[in-house]
């Protein structure tokens, strides 16, 4: 198989990459050079291989900014065309990335005057890209869409995801011939991991689903040092486990651990009361144990130890990373929190529950760091 990028061009695209600016940071992008040379260099390649990438991850691992620089780095590369839209995006302004390119304010013009909604561009995909032919040349183009968000849109208008995938995934090879398109990938973006468990199911219709994670270790003290945190790098790493929200999170509490800690405990909390009214503490020590113990995500099954699986997937604190799923990152291996089939998408969710089981109270910030330090 022929790659999307030589070594010269990925080479340039990283370079590219490393210039975008992350907004509500205020900082370059930090490292992801391994999701973009693993994207672009195994994953999409020449005519002919196309198909649906959707890709999830924990909440807050930093999909929506990986999806914006890469489409940044992509702007005006050869004869790619990278478009990224945040479907979550009310002000149309700012739906569509990168806002100096040119083609950005012909697809603004497209969703006013042709769709109607922006959230009709991944259900009318053959439309959006008809009408952007008429008005951007595309033909010969390599055309990557990166969809942030992509159920907004699928809720919106009552399209399940397995008509999505159906539908979407055989109209690929159809546009790219009609508008003589070189290749054409979209790449759909989800935290949602109900969604995801019925995206897996339809695996195999010219669709895969692949993990994106947390920031690597070192990327993370890259991260920390832009930001000049003050606070010990390693903590905060078994805190947060490179989770660039969570470190933005923290950042906003001005580095305040105990304040931070308290949040994080607010939101696990009335997990383990559902436990405890079931009567199922013992399930949460389980898990707590090894995490592989997470029952599947049966929405019909009403047993006590499904209905906290559901919390703890639909609460984004535990996650699938099994074999399922393309990984785009390197998944840390050897931690507690991490499992062969399920992780927590967090440490901090780990180090809570572990210290209110083995306590048998609610837990404090102190109590959290002390189990921290004894058990790393």
């Amino acid at each position: 198989m022929s790659r999307a990028l030589t070594r010269y061009g990925m080479r340039d695209v990283v370079s590219k990459l490393y210039r975008y600016r992350v907004p509500d940071l205020g900082i370059e992008f930090v490292n992801r050079e391994y999701e973009v040379e693993t994207l672009l260099q195994e994953h999409i390649r020449e005519r002919g291989y196309e198909h649906l990438l959707v890709v999830t991850g924990p909440w807050g691992c930093g999909k929506t900014q990986f999806a914006r620089a890469l489409a940044h780095a992509l702007d005006s590369y050869g004869n790619f065309v990278a478009i990224y839209m945040d479907l979550t995006e009310q002000d149309l302004s700012k739906v569509f990335q990168p806002l100096r390119s040119r083609v950005v304010e012909t697809c603004m013009e497209i969703v006013l005057n042709v769709l109607g909604d922006v959230a009709k561009v991944p259900i009318q995909l053959y439309t959006f890209l008809r009408e952007l032919s008429k008005r951007f040349r595309v033909r010969g183009a390599k055309v990557i869409l990166l969809i942030d968000e992509v159920t907004k849109s699928l809720e919106k208008y009552g399209v399940t995801i397995r008509d999505f995938v159906s539908s979407l995934s055989y109209k690929i090879f159809e546009i790219r011939d009609e508008l003589e398109l070189e290749y054409l990938y979209p790449i759909a973006f989800t935290s949602d991991q109900t969604a995801v468990q019925h995206f897996l199911r339809e695996q195999g219709k010219n669709m895969f689903t692949y993990l994106m994670w947390n920031l690597s270790k070192q990327a993370t003290e890259q991260l920390l040092q832009k930001l000049e945190c003050p606070l010990d790098y390693e903590l905060v790493w078994k805190v947060t486990g490179g989770n660039p929200r969570e470190v933005a999170e923290l950042r906003a509490w001005r580095w305040n651990l105990d304040r931070y800690l308290s949040a994080k405990i607010g939101k696990v909390l009335p997990l383990i009361k559902l436990a405890q009214d079931l009567s199922v503490e013992n399930y949460l020590r389980e898990v707590v144990e090894c995490v592989d113990c997470v029952k599947p995500y049966q929405p019909g099954i009403q047993l006590p130890e499904y209905i906290v699986s559901r919390r703890l997937i639909e609460e984004n604190i535990v996650m699938n990373i099994d074999e399922r799923f393309r990984k785009l990152s390197k998944i840390p291996r050897g931690e507690p929190w991490i499992g062969r089939e399920y992780a927590f998408q967090t440490p901090i969710y780990y180090w809570i529950l572990k210290t209110a089981l083995e306590t048998g109270e609610k837990p404090t910030p102190r109590k959290v760091l002390e189990t921290i330090e004894e058990n790393t």
